[in-house]
């Protein structure tokens, strides 16, 4: 008798069977799932508005990463880019440049006003008293590299000597009077010029003298030679020779 292809199982199922018995229960971890419904999602998957999408937590967290050290920074940023324009301006129209690209008018430099005139200028130094602006040298001489002027101011009115190319010990004075003589002694260097002498336009007359205390056999002169010069106000320019120079 041939065996049948099958084997009924000790409960009375055959064997590779997948359908239950009549009357067995469907074990649970066999019952089907039941099918999504997506026609309602979960919550979790619901698309976040726009507030939603960056929590409280995370906004403060930006915050904390980039400000307010951020926004200090653009706000300096923005201040300097709008002041850099105007400070380069500032400085091409410094530079002696105008809008027309031409440089600006020279403004005239105010004549320097002397401290003094006439007698208050007697003993003073002609520099430090503002008498130097528009001297002229009246008569001068050399001897040797020593060079002797006297020396008019027209403003203060007044004369002063002024030697050059000297050396210590040397004198130099000026006088325009017995009575009225100033002398000067080299102490360093090799200029040296006197205190002044009221000298009045219209009339003066002024000597000055120079003395080359040790000689310069070099230039053959000798051991306390005197340079001696004069002037009077028939040396003084005119006018029109002033002008002629100016």
């Amino acid at each position: 008798m041939r065996e049948s292809s099958s084997h009924e199982n000790d409960d009375g199922r055959q064997a590779g069977s997948g359908a239950p018995s009549p009357g067995e229960s469907v074990p649970a971890h066999r019952e089907r799932a039941p099918e999504p419904d997506d026609r309602h999602p979960e919550p979790d998957d619901r698309v976040p508005e726009p507030d939603d999408r960056v929590p409280a937590s995370g906004r403060r967290g930006w915050i904390r990463r980039h400000g307010p050290e951020t926004l200090i920074g653009a706000l300096i940023v923005a201040v300097v880019a709008a002041l850099v324009p105007v400070a380069l301006t500032a400085l091409i129209q410094n530079d002696g440049s105008s809008a027309s690209g031409k440089p600006p008018p020279a403004k005239p430099s105010a004549a320097a006003t002397p401290d003094c005139k006439g007698e208050t200028c007697h003993g003073l130094d002609p520099e430090k008293a503002g008498c130097t602006q528009g001297t002229i040298t009246l008569r001068d001489d050399w001897a040797g590299l020593m060079r002797l002027e006297i020396r008019y101011n027209p403003a203060c009115e007044t004369v002063w000597a002024k030697l050059t190319g000297a050396g210590p010990g040397d004198t130099v004075s000026i006088s325009t009077s017995p009575g009225k003589q100033h002398t000067t002694e080299v102490d360093w260097g090799k200029t040296k010029y006197t205190a002044m002498l009221h000298a009045p336009r219209k009339n003066f007359s002024a000597q000055a003298t120079a003395v080359a205390v040790k000689g310069y056999p070099d230039h053959e002169i000798p051991k306390g030679y005197e340079l001696r010069i004069g002037a009077n106000a028939t040396h003084l320019p005119t006018p029109t020779a002033t002008a002629r120079q100016s």
